[in-house]
């Protein structure tokens, strides 16, 4: 086994909550080099990002994938399951979990924000029976959909393997006690994000309605892999302006690590205050 990856651990009201690190690192060259936007130049992109280097720091350069672990007392809910061991950038959740002394029998729930292979990509065992075997699968419809029809793309293999296993969902409502899903289309047709509460403690999962905090300060910023441009930032403004008003915990699943912080008003638009 390969060392552990980063894991945070914090409680939700009453519940138990981890982020383990599928994958994590640094981003040493030009910004603009990483950050490729369709919509922005070289230029703009490292003119925000020194922007919001004056107000995080080196975080700005940082970036990871998020995977949260929630134990609610009657589930052990696992939000995505990143690249998996296979991919062609192994991701390191397997570790985490084992360095948390939880066995893959111990997850019942695995939620699917969408299909893309870096959230996908431990659902099933290279012979298709899957990593969680004891898990309720859970996915929308137009999602499932959307991965499914596709008979070219990596991320079939991970959902049909599981066919029989993985409920389709609707975009909107309560999935257990204290996880509702939230509709966030845009990057792909059916994304969710996650309203978590317990005690009066709230967290909102904002899986990848954004995936660096350059784009709290151009929400109109979009990547190839967006879907639908125009959907993307309708959905994240939403997404973005809540979690202002309401002043929650947020998580941005690709943020660095571990994730966790609050959206601030910055102007017309927001700027990150990461959770020290």
């Amino acid at each position: 086994m390969s060392a552990a990856p980063p894991i945070h651990r914090f409680k939700l009201g009453g519940f138990a909550a981890t982020v383990i690190a599928d994958s994590h690192g640094t981003i040493n060259g030009p910004l603009s080099a990483e950050l490729t936007f369709v919509n922005a130049t070289p230029s703009e992109t490292q003119a925000a990002a020194d922007e919001l280097q004056a107000a995080i720091g080196d975080l700005v350069r940082q970036m990871s994938s998020n995977i949260l672990l929630l134990d609610t007392g009657r589930e052990r809910v696992l939000v995505d399951t990143g690249n998996g061991p296979g991919g062609n950038e192994p991701g390191m959740l397997l570790d985490g979990l084992a360095a948390a002394n939880i066995a893959h029998d111990d997850i019942t729930l695995v939620i699917n924000t969408h299909g893309h292979f870096d959230h996908v990509g431990a659902n099933a065992n290279a012979d298709g029976t899957p990593v969680f075997p004891n898990a309720r699968y859970v996915i929308t419809q137009p999602e499932w959909e959307h991965w499914t029809n596709d008979p070219d793309d990596g991320s079939r293999a991970q959902l049909v393997a599981l066919a029989e296993r993985i409920e389709r969902i609707p975009m909107e409502g309560e999935i257990v006690p204290g996880i509702r899903a939230i509709p966030a289309p845009g990057h792909t047709p059916g994304q969710i994000a996650l309203l978590i509460e317990s005690d009066g403690q709230t967290l909102l999962h904002l899986a990848d309605a954004l995936h660096h905090p350059v784009e709290l300060l151009h929400p109109e910023w979009y990547f190839d892999f967006d879907v639908d441009p125009a959907l993307t930032e309708q959905t994240r403004r939403t997404l973005l302006d809540r979690a202002a008003r309401e002043h929650l915990l947020t998580l941005p699943y690709h943020f660095p690590f571990p994730g966790l912080g609050y959206i601030i008003p910055h102007g017309e638009t927001w700027t990150w205050e990461p959770l020290r």
